[in-house]
């Protein structure tokens, strides 16, 4: 009715006598928006006398499966089988033999290799088709240390799937010239290797204690105390002395290097699997291993294969690569094979979503088509329980969602468009075409080599055959042709949108509008890493997986003044929400402006909740009743919520005490929410809805736990939460702006204008 008056008013059209004023006043009407109900004959809405007359429906029963249930605390496990084959070898130079050593370690599937004196010139970080490469470079032509990843052999199975290494779970720690430490974070396999060289025995020993003394105080190193795999060319013989990490087979007389060696094992909680046993797991002091012959031809064993003590050496081969092709028979390879199983928390299962969070992801036809389908949902009826309408409807979104859903498309680069796509879709069919026919060329040929007829069932010759091949041949040049200038166009196009866009982000509260304008600067490969990290109550405690579930959620318990109730006494409890009582007037109602105002304001790329459903799904329909009941109690709520501060001040007033703020720049705003009611005025049917909006409020663990009622507490984004740290700022920066002018600190013009 106003849309129409006012544009009658600027189009002239109105009579020359004012409206009647009972006009105006039914405009300004609470029953205005309700008004259609009184002719509405469906059972989708109350009655218009229903509504008038303001009583409150019962509360519904709460179904079941919605009710929350203490369960014993549980961590999934998921087991891995892993089976490392780990090499340490001095090679005396990788030039002239590189690809010999490589070929070799492949063969022989090697998982990781740790070499010595390399004497490479350059410290190189690089991916190859099968080794990723770690080296330090040599000084003055002598030493130089490399570790080598095979990313082709798995180095474990997990439920029948293989573990491959990945450039991205490894990152070097410290280079320099006889030693590399890299971290390697792949899944069940958290471990640093270091390769390293000690000083021989021809150096001073003040040199060879200071090399050892640096080697075992490395701070890079400290913190990896149980999880090191050494590798070590250590110019050290032991095992007559033994310890934790150190066996007597193949014993030799320990020397001062060896002591050295030793103390560093048990330091770093590292075992030697080749002092404890042979490869048939046989302890024989007397045995010989050697790993290095002298010029005089005596052998001895000073490289070894150091694992982390806790994996056992008893699930250790240690063996000695004999028949290892060096060019030299100075050094000879030690190898150790690991084989142990592992139990840990599997990755979390990421199905995917239905819907994506931009809708500009979906063609237009697609988006459409949801609209059309969201459009012809039947809305429940008003006597349905709350629970089953809110969970048809979001089925029924879903199911739409489902049959508009566009089918999986081609994955490309950024900058390639629609037009693009389809280029590369013929470039792609006649690649196949090409490659069938290429294939029945070749059968026929054998047909006619045998002396049976050359004749495919579709009657084609060997003639026909290549006169289509070439004139595929053709029709695939002239795409490529056509795509290489399609794509120089979309290059271009992409360049001036991302600096459009660069240009357009400069709203100082839309970062995400920022953030998404430089992702066109980011490489297709590059890892964006964020602050996020694992919660850790208690650093000093058991890392076992029922206490520290106890502990996170007696954490959040804490925040937000929780307590352990039973799982009847969520509904049934002195604080849960049993009913409103009194009578609510037709101005609480929402109109259907209120209803299509919230969802209008309902953003793209945002992170859909339990429900699976984005925002913008909600837009699709912004006036359909099968919304009602989703808005109904929201829009008047919310304007009292804003305003609700005192149960959450004292908290922020302790954390910014903590902080070193002034107690009286809180005193004042204590004071002031003291004297004043913020619920004075308002209605019995706002209190009712804050009553039911803050109580009953609980929480339980995804892994299980008890059932905690909350009492207390806001989340990251809640509005009261704002308002409140907004408010106590204003008075903060006063409170500072007023301590600087005293000490006559505002007289810098910078300063000074920050302050105005």
């Amino acid at each position: 009715v106003v849309d129409s008056v006012a544009k009658a008013g600027a189009g002239d059209l109105l009579a020359s006598c004012p409206l009647p004023h009972v006009i105006w006043r039914l405009l300004d009407s609470p029953l205005l928006p309700l008004a259609w109900l009184t002719g509405y004959q469906g059972a989708c809405f109350p009655a218009f006398d229903q509504l008038l007359a303001g009583a409150y429906e019962p509360p519904d029963e709460v179904p079941e499966d919605l009710l929350p249930r203490a369960t014993a605390p549980s961590v999934p496990t998921s087991v891995a089988d892993l089976r490392l084959r780990l090499v340490t070898c001095n090679v005396q130079t990788l030039k002239d033999k590189r690809q010999l050593v490589f070929q070799q370690l492949l063969d022989r599937q090697v998982l990781i290799a740790g070499l010595q004196e390399t004497r490479t010139t350059l410290e190189t970080q690089c991916k190859g088709a099968v080794f990723a490469e770690f080296a330090s470079a040599a000084c003055n032509g002598e030493g130089g240390a490399t570790l080598l990843f095979n990313t082709r052999v798995p180095y474990g199975w997990c439920r029948g799937r293989p573990l491959f290494l990945e450039p991205a779970h490894l990152t070097c720690l410290h280079a320099e010239a006889q030693l590399i430490c890299v971290q390697v974070r792949a899944p069940f396999l958290q471990v640093v290797c270091v390769c390293a060289h000690a000083p021989h025995s021809g150096l001073s020993a003040q040199a060879v204690q200071k090399w050892w003394h640096s080697f075992s105080s490395a701070p890079w190193l400290q913190s990896h105390r149980g999880r090191v795999l050494a590798f070590l060319d250590a110019n050290a013989q032991l095992g007559s002395t033994t310890s934790e990490g150190i066996g007597s087979h193949a014993a030799d007389n320990e020397t001062p290097a060896g002591a050295f060696l030793r103390d560093w094992a048990d330091n770093m909680e590292v075992c030697l699997p080749a002092t404890m046993h042979n490869g048939d797991g046989l302890c024989d002091p007397g045995a010989r291993e050697p790993t290095w012959f002298s010029p005089s031809g005596v052998g001895y064993r000073i490289d070894f294969v150091g694992v982390p003590a806790q994996w056992g050496c008893h699930r250790c081969v240690p063996s000695t690569l004999v028949d290892f092709e060096l060019l030299n028979r100075d050094h000879i390879p030690a190898q150790v094979e690991v084989r142990l199983r592992f139990s840990g928390r599997p990755d979390p299962a990421r199905p995917t979503p239905l819907f994506p969070r931009d809708p500009q992801q979906w063609p237009a036809a697609s988006l459409d088509g949801l609209r059309q389908a969201i459009e012809a949902i039947p809305c429940p009826e008003w006597g349905v329980s709350v629970h089953k309408h809110v969970d048809l409807v979001f089925q029924a979104i879903k199911e739409a969602g489902r049959r508009c859903q566009p089918p999986p498309r081609r994955r490309c680069r950024a900058f390639v468009s629609e037009p693009t796509r389809i280029l590369l879709d013929r470039s792609k069919g006649c690649r196949s075409a090409l490659r069938g026919l290429k294939q029945l060329h070749q059968a026929l040929l054998y047909r006619r080599a045998s002396a049976r007829p050359a004749v495919s069932s579709e009657g084609w010759s060997c003639r026909d055959v290549a006169s289509l091949r070439q004139w595929v041949a053709d029709t695939l040049g002239h795409v490529q042709k056509q795509l290489r200038q399609a794509l120089a166009v979309d290059k271009g196009n992409y360049v001036r949108q991302a600096q459009a866009r660069l240009q357009d982000a400069h709203d100082p509260f839309n970062a995400k509008a920022f953030f998404a304008a430089l992702r066109a600067l980011r490489p297709p490969g590059k890892r964006v890493l964020k602050p996020f990290s694992k919660l850790v109550v208690d650093a000093e405690a058991d890392d076992d997986p029922t206490q520290r579930l106890k502990r996170q959620q007696k954490h959040f318990a804490d925040l937000e003044a929780g307590v352990i109730v039973e799982e009847r006494l969520v509904l049934d409890g002195p604080d849960a929400c049993t009913g409103v009582t009194g009578s609510f007037l037709p101005k609480h109602l929402p109109a259907w402006v209120d209803v299509e105002t919230d969802f209008r304001k309902c953003k793209a790329g945002k992170a859909p909740g339990a429900d699976a459903l984005p925002d913008w799904v909600w837009k699709a329909r912004y006036c359909d009743g099968t919304y009602d009941r989703r808005s109904s109690s929201s829009s008047p709520m919310i304007h009292y919520i804003r305003e609700e501060y005192r149960n959450r001040f004292f908290k922020v007033c302790q954390i910014l005490s903590q902080l070193g703020v002034a107690p009286a720049s809180l005193h004042i705003v204590c004071k002031w929410l003291t004297d004043t009611d913020l619920m004075e005025h308002a209605h019995d049917h706002e209190r009712a809805l804050l009553q039911a909006y803050f109580t009953g409020s609980f929480f339980t663990m995804k892994e299980g736990g008890n059932v905690i009622r909350t009492r207390a507490g806001t989340r990251p984004g809640d509005s009261i939460a704002d308002a409140l740290f907004s408010l106590l700022q204003a008075d903060f920066i006063a409170g500072v702006r007023h301590r600087f002018d005293c000490q006559g600190m505002l007289l810098d013009p910078v300063t000074k204008t920050a302050f105005q």
